[in-house]
């Protein structure tokens, strides 16, 4: 779990010794501080929580994917169609694949959205001019840039102005992709009475669905690959932190592959 500890930015310089232990060059340096909680004080590390929300979304995405190939199904006769055993066991688990599969949505945009905010907050140090969706062009500071713009703008157009690669469009497909699973985790955190993902209304029982027949595990794969469009792109070293998840996630499509 030491790839989850939040990185401080620095890293050492030469091989060194420290307490004994020998510290190689290029070492991550990470800080463990003093923190206080209702007048409790501790000293401990920080995790990076971009990373561990990432974590957690893969490991949701894991039980929802394991549940989710025992699910029991049977035809239906009189409709002609497939219908989902009634068994105890059978309804019990089909509600679990869905809690584990909206925990893994829910987790995985908000990973993004904390690595953006804290992205843009180190990297912005006066103001940053770019263009915004409605196509106008503003000169902004990273607490206005936090406060005023979407998760869609920060990703795809400030964060590869600041990592110095191109604007990602409309339409490649990691875009589209993330831009839908922000339409469906807004969807499902704001459950309405007739709900809609991407603009189009979708009825209770389908959302349902898709959480059953989805393998939840393309969910944060799909997050991993806006998170690598940038890094990959600049030549920019992957951190431990999304390295540590990248490793989970290729273990865990093994491990459910040979269910």
């Amino acid at each position: 779990m030491d790839k989850l500890k939040e990185y401080s930015g620095v890293k050492t310089k030469g091989d060194q010794e420290v307490f004994d232990f020998h510290v190689p060059d290029g070492s991550e340096i990470h800080i463990k501080a003093i923190a206080n909680f209702e007048g409790f004080k501790c000293r401990l590390w920080a995790p990076e929580f971009h990373g561990i929300m990432l974590d957690s979304a893969i490991k949701h995405s894991r039980e929802a994917e394991i549940l989710r190939k025992g699910l029991e199904y049977e035809y239906d006769s009189i409709y002609k169609l497939q219908e989902l055993k009634d068994t105890r066991d059978n309804m019990a688990n089909s509600f679990m694949v869905m809690q584990n599969a909206i925990s893994s949505v829910a987790l995985s945009i908000s990973s993004v959205e904390a690595w953006a905010n804290k992205t843009i907050h180190e990297k912005v140090k006066s103001q940053i001019e770019f263009e915004r969706l409605d196509g106008s062009i503003v000169c902004w500071g990273g607490n206005r840039i936090e406060k005023d713009t979407t998760l869609t703008e920060k990703v795809f157009t400030i964060i590869p102005k600041l990592f110095g690669v191109e604007v990602v469009k409309k339409h490649v497909t990691v875009r589209k992709r993330f831009v839908e699973l922000i339409s469906e985790r807004n969807t499902i955190i704001h459950l309405k009475n007739a709900p809609k993902v991407s603009g189009e209304k979708t009825p209770r029982n389908s959302l349902a669905l898709m959480l059953l027949r989805r393998n939840s595990l393309q969910v944060p794969k799909n997050i991993i690959s806006v998170f690598r469009l940038v890094y990959d792109k600049s030549n920019t070293e992957i951190p431990s932190w999304l390295a540590k998840n990248i490793g989970t996630l290729e273990g865990y499509q093994r491990e459910v592959k040979n269910i």
